[in-house]
């Protein structure tokens, strides 16, 4: 048999937990003593039963709604934020995939300007300097089909 390797796909959100009240009430964890002398944990309900949350940990949120802790490190080593565009490029990418434009279409073009249809492109000037001097962010934007939009 042979073992493959294998990404995570789909999108959480997630943020660091801070140990407050505030937090814990926001993701209904319950708090418990270790022991009389020691300090408090926090625990939480997910879909595989309860478990502790320290602050430092994350707290994802799946596509369903539903919670889980993440220990800093993992989740470091795990998950990135979302690629940063500006609206214009995200705009030039809605259109080009609604369009069945493919990425090397969109690389050749912008080196070469050769394809007519990339001039009836509407407001693409504006962006194409910005995919050219950013063009990992504007990858990995087009390849998730998701992003955050710059403010």
């Amino acid at each position: 048999m042979t073992v493959h390797k294998y990404y995570k796909r789909g999108l959480v959100t997630a943020e660091q937990f801070d140990g407050t009240n505030v937090m814990a009430d926001k993701y209904g964890l319950g708090s418990n003593w270790k022991h009389p002398q020691s300090s408090m944990w926090w625990a939480i309900n997910t879909l595989e039963g309860q478990l502790t949350v320290q602050p430092g940990d994350w707290i994802a949120t799946g596509v369903n709604g539903e919670h889980w802790p993440i220990a800093d490190d993992i989740f470091k080593k795990t998950y990135a934020e979302l690629p940063v565009i500006p609206q214009a490029v995200a705009y030039v990418i809605e259109w080009f995939q609604q369009n069945d434009e493919t990425i090397g279409e969109i690389w050749r073009n912008l080196y070469e300007d050769v394809d007519d249809d990339w001039k009836e492109v509407p407001n693409l000037r504006e962006p194409e300097e910005w995919m050219l001097d950013h063009q990992d962010t504007f990858t990995m934007a087009w390849s998730l089909g998701e992003w955050e939009v710059a403010e």
